[in-house]
């Protein structure tokens, strides 16, 4: 993935702060671009997916299929 990432000009940071979403003007945030984040959305849901499966998988082999009959 070669997606851009960019930093924020003075009114986009007041607009985040305003909303919460940062705690000053002067915080690095690296942003990107929507248009980057739908091109790639595909990749990004079978890598996150990936993850959570990796994280929610149960090793200790106590969690069994009920049976339906």
């Amino acid at each position: 993935m070669s997606a851009f990432l960019f930093f924020h000009e003075r009114q986009q940071m007041q607009i985040l702060q305003d909303a919460g979403k940062c705690k000053s003007t002067s915080d690095v945030l690296p942003l990107i671009q929507v248009r980057d984040v739908m091109q790639y959305m595909p990749q990004l849901k079978y890598m996150l997916g990936r993850v959570a499966n990796n994280s929610s998988h149960d090793t200790s082999g106590t969690a069994k299929r009920q049976r339906t009959s």
